[in-house]
C-alpha cells in the first residue's frame, strides 16, 4: 500500500511541478503566451472543450525547420 501511495504521490508531484514552471515561463514570455492562446483559439475555438483528438491538429514545434 505504501508503495502505491509513493508512486501516485511522485506522479502528482511531477505534474504539479511541471504546471508551476510552465506558468512561470509563460508569465515571463508574453509573446509565447499570445502565440499559444492564438493557436488554441484557432484549433479548438471558444465554443467547446478540448479533446485528445485536437492534439494532432496543434503545431509541433519540432517539425518546423
Amino acid at each position: 500500500m505504501y508503495t502505491v501511495v509513493d508512486l501516485l504521490d511522485a506522479g502528482l508531484e511531477t505534474s504539479s511541478t511541471f504546471i508551476r514552471w510552465a506558468t512561470v515561463v509563460l508569465t515571463n514570455h508574453v509573446s509565447v503566451q499570445e502565440r499559444l492562446h492564438t493557436e488554441i483559439d484557432t484549433v479548438i475555438g471558444r465554443e467547446r472543450l478540448p479533446t485528445l483528438d485536437d492534439q494532432s491538429k496543434l503545431v509541433d514545434e519540432n517539425s518546423r525547420c
